[in-house]
């Protein structure tokens, strides 16, 4: 593991240690406790009422309720995210949830329901499998988000769900891991003796080669790759490696800010009914078929929304990565934040459960080694 702690902040999120206080910046003016209980008090709210809000995830200022599981920071008002506060009490008292449940009776029924939904909207549909259904447990839930018999739904990403766990008040921005880390990950997919035979023959050909810059700006085909993909990483820093860097920490077993969807159906069938088995450190991971799980099996059907959803192969960085699993899975990432953890959950357009027993094999397993993510000696 790299030595300064800075280059090692992403790991302490497994430690159980880690406190999940609010970062130095992150929780600002907006967002302080301080200016929320302050406006929820000129509001009206009891200081009962207050730490319920807060404690559920509600931040106020400036005359506005945001509910920081969906409505990110804006200061617009939407209704459902994001409230005046003055008439907050009221929307949630009036507040309806349409999104529709549907009872599958085979493979064939979920189809046909899946190409109903579809017929109805020009968005892409995506989806999720799971073998049971989750809901966020909260003192104040959204009613917006509730639906019949699943209460508020759940489909916070691993790291929000460590967060929470550990300290439900908390606000914490996701460190992802550090630049260097990720130069680590890209370099091991190249030969290093290649690479230095190559770089000793620029050299010796009079060349300046110190540089990520000077690596793409050689004749060497090679080089020129290895350097470009070092200046997009380097240049991206943590804009760039939120996604689709972090879809990799998401799909090889490690924690992070965005929630995996697919767009191919099977895929869906394949996690809602096979349950994840861990390996041992540097070991493979597996799945077991457990059919419907008893009929607990659920799909989330998701339309697709562009701005804050990405295809996994969009990136020239994961070129020469490759990684198979997000490409088995038709990987579409939902991105998410500490003032929206749970956003993939505002495009639901149904869920659909797995009302029968019979479950056909539809793909083979997936296996992966969380070890490969872990760049040899970087571990948790």
């Amino acid at each position: 593991m790299l030595p300064s702690s800075r280059r090692t902040d992403y790991w302490q999120y497994y430690n159980p240690d880690y406190a999940w206080d609010d970062d130095n910046g992150v929780a600002d003016f907006i967002g302080s406790r301080e200016l929320s209980e302050e406006e929820f008090a000129n509001g009206g709210f009891s200081a009962e009422e207050t730490e319920a809000l807060l404690s559920s995830g509600y931040s106020a200022f400036f005359g506005r309720v945001i509910d920081r599981y969906y409505g990110g920071l804006l200061q617009s008002v939407d209704g459902r995210t994001r409230f005046a506060i003055k008439e907050f009490r009221q929307a949630f008292s009036g507040a309806t949830n349409n999104v529709p449940v549907y009872p599958a009776k085979s493979i064939e029924d979920l189809r046909n329901c899946v190409n109903r939904w579809q017929s109805s909207t020009r968005r892409r549909m995506l989806f999720r499998g799971q073998i049971a259904a989750y809901s966020v447990t909260r003192p104040r839930p959204n009613p917006f988000f509730q639906v019949a018999g699943f209460g508020e739904v759940s489909l916070l990403p691993s790291i929000w769900r460590r967060m929470i766990a550990a300290r439900p008040p908390a606000r914490q921005n996701f460190r992802n891991l550090h630049i260097l880390e990720w130069l680590r990950v890209i370099r091991s997919t190249f030969d290093p003796n290649e690479v230095k035979r190559r770089i000793e023959a620029a050299r010796g050909a009079g060349r300046w080669m110190n540089s990520s810059q000077d690596l793409e700006e050689s004749n060497d085909p090679l080089l020129i790759k290895l350097g470009r993909f070092e200046r997009d990483i380097i240049m991206g820093m943590d804009f760039n490696l939120a996604t689709p860097l972090v879809t990799l920490l998401q799909h090889y077993g490690l924690l992070s800010p965005v929630l995996d969807l697919t767009s191919d159906l099977d895929v869906a069938l394949f996690f809602a009914t096979n349950r994840y088995q861990p390996g041992s450190d540097g070991q493979f991971c597996s799945y077991t078929n457990v059919g419907t799980n008893g009929r607990r099996s659920v799909l989330y059907v998701i339309r697709e929304n562009k701005t804050e959803m990405e295809v996994h192969e969009r990136d020239r960085v994961l070129e020469d990565l490759d990684p198979l699993r997000p490409k088995r899975q038709s990987c579409v990432v939902c991105r998410s934040s500490p003032d929206a953890m749970n956003l993939a959950v505002d495009f639901l357009e149904g869920i659909i459960t797995l009302d029968f027993d019979d479950v056909p094999c539809c793909m083979e397993p997936l296996i992966y080694s969380r070890g490969s993510m872990k760049t040899g000696s970087c571990k948790p």
